[in-house]
C-alpha cells in the first residue's frame, strides 16, 4: 500500500511543478519509512478477528488524535506519537475480516506514517497533504454490529411473521442471526435504519456470510439506492446455500451520489413455518 500511496503523491507532484520537489521528498520518505515499519513499536495485539464496527471506533479515535496535531507546531514527541499510531491502524488491518476495510486500514496508516515522516523532515506543506489523505478515513466504515456481537440490533425482519435471533458462533467468530417465519413464504430481514445514509462517489460493497439450517436454500441478497421513494439502482445476488458457511458479496456504485441512501435486504422463500437461514458477519464497506 505504501507504494501506491507513494506513487499518487509523486504523481500528484507531477502534475504541479511547484510541488513536484515536496512531491519528491514524501515519496522517499513514505518508501524509507515503510521499510522501517518493523523497528516501530506496536500497540497489544488486536483480537485475531474483530467486529468491524470496533474496529473502525478504534481507528477513528487513531485518526482523530493525528488531525488533532497541531500542524503549526509540531515537535519530536508528536513524530513518535504518529509512529505509534501508524502502528496501531496496521495491528487494526490484520485484524480485520474485511478485505476492503482491511486496504483503508493500510492506506491510512500509511498517510500517518508519511505524516511522521514529514515531521521529521520539517516539511509543511507534506504535513498538510499527508493530513488530507488521513481526513479520508471516515468514509471507510459506514458499518455497525457486523458480528452481530450487540444482538439484532441495526437489524429488523422483513415482515410482522419474521423473528430474528442473535446465536453463537459465527462465521469468522462473533454471533449469527438466526432468521426465523412464522407461516411458509417470503423470509427475511433488511437494515434498521439504514446502513448508508448518505452515499458518496465509489462502490459500495456488502459483504455477509450465509447458510441454511438444513439441507440447501436459495438466498438472495439486494442492495437498493434510494432518492427519497424512488430507487435509483440496485444489485442483487442469488446464491444456492448449504449447512456450511458461504461467503456472499454484492457491489454497487450509487448513481445518485450524495442524494441517496442505500438499503440491503436478504431473504428467500419457504415452504414451511420455522428457521429459514443464518447470516454473519454482515459489513459495507466504500471505497
Amino acid at each position: 500500500m505504501s507504494r501506491h500511496l507513494g506513487a499518487d503523491i509523486l504523481e500528484a507532484g507531477r502534475r504541479n511543478p511547484i510541488r513536484r520537489s515536496i512531491a519528491v521528498v514524501l515519496g522517499v520518505l513514505l518508501v524509507a519509512t515503510g521499510c522501517a515499519r518493523s523497528q516501530a513499536a506496536l500497540p497489544n495485539a488486536a483480537p485475531a478477528k474483530q467486529d468491524a464496527s470496533q474496529t473502525c471506533t478504534a481507528a477513528g479515535a487513531a485518526v482523530r488524535q493525528v488531525l488533532a496535531m497541531r500542524t503549526d507546531h509540531l515537535a519530536s514527541g508528536d513524530y513518535n506519537r504518529a509512529v505509534t499510531l501508524a502502528s496501531s491502524l496496521r495491528v487494526l488491518s490484520d485484524a480485520a475480516e474485511d478485505d476492503v476495510l482491511q486496504e483503508r486500514l493500510t492506506y491510512t496508516a500509511d498517510a500517518v506514517q508519511a505524516f511522521a515522516a514529514a515531521i521529521q523532515a520539517g516539511d509543511t506543506s507534506a504535513i498538510e497533504g499527508a493530513r488530507d489523505v488521513v481526513k479520508g478515513f471516515g468514509r471507510t466504515c459506514p458499518v455497525t454490529n457486523s458480528l452481530l456481537t450487540q444482538g439484532t440490533t441495526e437489524w429488523a425482519g422483513d415482515s410482522a411473521n419474521a423473528v430474528l435471533r442473535s446465536q453463537p458462533s459465527g462465521p469468522v467468530g462473533g454471533s449469527a442471526l438466526e432468521v426465523s417465519d412464522l407461516q411458509p413464504g417470503a423470509c427475511g430481514f433488511h437494515d434498521s435504519p439504514r446502513a448508508v445514509p448518505s452515499t458518496l462517489p465509489g462502490v459500495y460493497r456488502l459483504r455477509l456470510w450465509v447458510r441454511a439450517a438444513t439441507g440447501k436454500q436459495k438466498i438472495t441478497v439486494h442492495i437498493d439506492e434510494l432518492v427519497g421513494s424512488t430507487r435509483a439502482g440496485q444489485t442483487t445476488a442469488t446464491v444456492i446455500a448449504g449447512t456450511s458457511w458461504q461467503r456472499v458479496v454484492v457491489s454497487l456504485r450509487p448513481k445518485a451520489p450524495k442524494r441517496s441512501e442505500l438499503s440491503l435486504d436478504v431473504s428467500t422463500q419457504t415452504g414451511r413455518a420455522g428457521v429459514c437461514f443464518l447470516a454473519g458477519n454482515i459489513s459495507v464497506t466504500w471505497g
